[in-house]
């Protein structure tokens, strides 16, 4: 390694200290902040991660250029910095302060939620862009797209700004004393008042800004809701789009009642509808039975580790683990009944788009597993939810986008998730259509980087894609470090999706499987221990055994887990007034939830499919997860045989398209 001289001074006085790689800097920042009341290092040569993820009330110093997210995830830190700075400043940060001499590139305070952000040069792009808060300040230009998506907080450019300024913004002030290139959808310019100069005074006197408040404009928002009122018809009119029949609401309720395999009856497939997964059939085994195993306890090992070289990796005791919608898409109750069944289970529980704040303490309580998503929106996240999970989700895609759109109606937030997210009254909150610090395919492995910097290398980061141009994109995740990849599938569409992607976006669970797998060992990742988790509707332990059996490590649970807990599929999770108390945040609706109950009726279900999932482990002969495999099935018709590669049943080969 090509080491360089990095000039630490510590308490006053200086430390020479072989370091050049962020991990060594990083490091060396936190073992000398330990032991004095400020730290300045020297000799910065533009890496990537420095200073993340700080909550320390100390200042730092530092000299030289630095890369993209430096002082990302902030939470209290005063960060100087003599240089300039690239991409992504201060992301997601939310307390604290950081002051830049020199230029920094686009991207400064993407989903800031607090602090303050200075910035005494130039900024070449976008500033400010999805911030919910906090304080931005910038004495020379901006860029385009300065703050686009703002939900809170002010931003203030001293020079210029480029085109497109506020685009999409609902909330907050955007201050600009020079000139405005053109105003984004949704933003408007107003005169600035009496007490908008005071407040600029007083920045522009602490930070040294030589600019008369009196010569700018501010630009606000022109109404709350643009999206809603130009793309979607109101939320109260929204229909569900339930996918499947009354069937597979019967077989998933039936399962809860007691967590035991069960006999059919006469007149169980009411309507003779067929799943995807009833066109894979599962082969028994007769001549080599498995003799190896006792067939009443049905004691087999079927645990799987995510990240198995990490300290702590993530461990499922079952190949399923629960995949929740975020706060604000269901309730508090219903999200109680999840972790207190995963955690049952031993297994894990995704929290979706953004946790209720005491969703962390409650898993601890039961002993669970959480899984926090880092998504578009950062709803929630922080330091400390980053550094207390089991797993980290970079959620590069899902089921249901592909679209701007609000995500979470305003009569969904309720006022404490409404201070918790910082975001003003009466807004729906939606996220952007795409990643917002992010420019290219190479910044999928800077953002995994990012979070093993900040969680040094402990727990395992995984990357959810929506089931598109899957090879190609389960390549890209592999090659950017991830140690599980999540293709959510079309089949996993919730009940708060539009009518449009519910029902044409994405490929089902069965199709996306193979290309997923094919690009695992096209990379060599299977090898390396890098796992493939896939969403769909789950019904029962032979659905979760095909998956496995196509190539999947595990599955993710949604709607299923949902139904088992009482969901009824009525269509009423936008309109706030879901009946069963699930996908409301409405207190009258929630009160009629009982959380214990609902979690010991999940409970049963994952029971009853890992009873299901072992027995036919068993009838196959298959003695581990790993001797699960195509060999065990049988496609029905031409067109499964097709799509998974599996043998077609009577031709008792694959197909020849599969044959290479």
């Amino acid at each position: 390694m090509n080491l360089t001289n990095r000039i630490i001074q510590s308490g006053g006085r200086f430390l020479a200290v072989k370091v050049s790689t962020t991990r060594e800097i990083n490091k060396a920042i936190s073992s000398q902040i330990k032991r004095s009341k400020t730290v300045k290092i020297k000799g910065l040569n533009g890496q990537n991660y420095i200073a993340v993820g700080l909550s320390i009330d100390k200042p730092l110093s530092f000299e030289g250029n630095v890369g993209d997210f430096f002082g990302a995830l902030n939470n209290g830190t005063i960060v100087n910095l003599s240089g300039n700075a690239r991409r992504f400043l201060g992301d997601t940060m939310t307390n604290g302060g950081i002051i830049v001499q020199g230029n920094v590139q686009r991207g400064a305070g993407i989903a800031i939620s607090g602090g303050i952000i200075v910035i005494r040069g130039n900024v070449t792009g976008d500033i400010g862009q999805l911030a919910r808060g906090g304080t931005m300040i910038v004495s020379g230009n901006t860029g385009p797209r300065t703050g686009a998506f703002m939900f809170n907080g002010d931003i203030i450019v001293a020079g210029n700004v480029g085109k497109d300024v506020g685009q999409s913004m609902v909330g907050g002030v955007i201050y600009v004393g020079g000139k405005i290139g053109t105003l984004g959808e949704n933003s408007q310019i107003f005169d600035i008042s009496e007490t908008d100069i005071i407040k600029l005074r007083k920045y522009f006197k602490h930070y040294g800004i030589l600019k008369d408040p009196v010569e700018f404009k501010k630009i606000l928002p022109l109404q709350k809701n643009p999206i809603k009122a130009s793309l979607i018809e109101p939320f109260n009119d929204l229909k569900t789009i339930t996918q499947g029949s009354r069937t597979v609401t019967d077989q998933i309720t039936r399962r809860t009642r007691a967590g035991l395999l069960f006999s059919a009856d006469a007149n169980y497939h009411d309507d003779g509808s067929r799943s995807i997964f009833d066109h894979l059939a599962i082969l028994p085994v007769q001549i080599k039975p498995n003799k190896n195993i006792n067939m009443l306890e049905l004691d087999l090992d079927t645990k799987v580790t995510i990240g198995r070289s990490l300290i702590a990796p993530l461990v499922l005791e079952t190949p399923f683990y629960l995949s929740s919608r975020g706060a604000g898409f269901i309730s508090r109750a219903s999200k109680m009944a999840f972790i207190y069944s995963a955690a049952k289970l031993k297994t894990a529980l995704d929290s979706g788009y953004a946790c209720y704040p005491d969703e962390r303490e409650f898993s601890l309580k039961y002993g669970g597993k959480l899984i926090h998503q880092w998504n578009f929106g950062r709803l929630g996240m922080n330091i400390e939810a980053i550094t207390s999970c089991a797993g980290i989700e970079i959620v590069m895609g899902n089921c249901y986008s592909g679209s701007l759109l609000p995500e979470i109606p305003s009569l969904k937030i309720t006022p404490e998730l409404r201070k918790l997210w910082k975001l003003p009254g009466g807004v729906d909150f939606f996220l952007p259509p795409y990643m917002l610090d992010f420019d290219v395919a190479a910044d999928l492995k800077r953002h995994v980087e990012l979070l093993k910097e900040v969680t040094e290398q402990k727990i395992p980061v995984l990357i959810k894609l929506a089931a598109g141009d899957v090879y190609e994109d389960t390549k890209l995740s592999v090659r950017a470090g991830a140690d599980a990849v999540v293709i959510d599938c079309y089949d996993e569409c919730n009940t708060s999706t539009l009518d449009i992607t519910a029902n044409n976006f994405g490929l089902v669970s069965l199709a996306a499987i193979s290309p997923a797998v094919k690009a695992l060992k096209d990379t060599r990742a299977d090898k390396r221990g890098v796992k493939l988790l896939v969403s769909g509707t789950f019904r029962n332990g032979a659905d979760i055994f095909k998956a496995l059996a196509l190539g999947a490590n595990a599955v993710a649970l949604g709607k299923t887990a949902e139904i088992a807990i009482g969901c009824t599929q009525c269509g009423n999770c936008n309109s706030n007034s879901c009946m069963a108390g699930i996908g409301t945040t409405d207190t009258e609706h929630e009160t009629k939830f009982d959380w214990v109950d609902a979690g010991k009726k999940l409970t049963n279900f994952l029971n009853t499919l890992n009873k299901e999932l072992k027995l036919l482990m068993v009838l196959t002969g298959c003695k581990t997860l790993a001797d699960i495999s195509k060999d065990c099935l049988r496609a029905l018709d031409y067109d499964m045989a097709a799509i998974t590669g599996t043998r077609l049943a009577g031709y008792d080969k694959t197909l020849p398209m599969w044959e290479h």
